[in-house]
Order: C-alpha cells, then structure tokens, then sequence
C-alpha cells in the first residue's frame, strides 16, 4: 500500500484572485472587496473590467487588519490606566432600584 504525501508549501509565485474568490475568502460579498479595492484598502489591480488580487495582498490586509486591532486595543488599556490614577478598577455606584 503506497501513500502519497501532501505538502502545504508556500507556492513561489503568488496566485491571482479574483472578488469572488477574496470574497469567499474573507467571508464577504463581493461588492465589499470591490469598494475595499476601488477605495486602496486593499491592493489590487484592474488588468480589464475587473479586480484581481494577489494572495500576498489578501494575506497584508488580513495582517494589517490584525495589527489595527491590536493597537486600538491597547490604546484603550492605556485610556483606561490613565482615566484611573491608582492603577485598579474602580467600581461604579450601585444602581438605585425604582419600584
């Protein structure tokens, strides 16, 4: 019984895409990856009348998008240090219950 091995490699080159398939990908519709790419979110080209990407440029927007989130996150760690000048949480004023 022979087996055949699969091996996940990066490919050399990088395939082109189309929005259909970026937008099966990020589990978008496609009239979201066409703005993303019309408005430079997301770097494309428009060899005719339509959008093509390369897998790099999908996989920079996934990690910029990453980075983002995590700098905005921190920032509002930071914000929240900074509102609280003994460095704890504080806790709000209990609710007063109406009847």
């Amino acid at each position: 019984m022979t087996s055949t091995a699969v091996t996940t490699a990066e490919p050399e080159l990088a395939a082109i895409n189309t929005a259909e398939e970026v937008a099966d990908f990020l589990r978008v519709e496609t009239r979201v990856v066409n703005e993303m790419a019309r408005d430079g979110r997301i770097a494309a080209f428009k060899p005719a009348r339509s959008w093509r990407f390369t897998r790099q440029a999908v996989m920079d927007y996934i990690a910029e998008g990453e980075q983002t989130r995590q700098r905005k996150l921190r920032a509002l760690e930071q914000e929240a240090q900074d509102d609280n000048p003994w460095g704890r949480r504080t806790r709000s004023a209990p609710r007063k219950r109406t009847a």
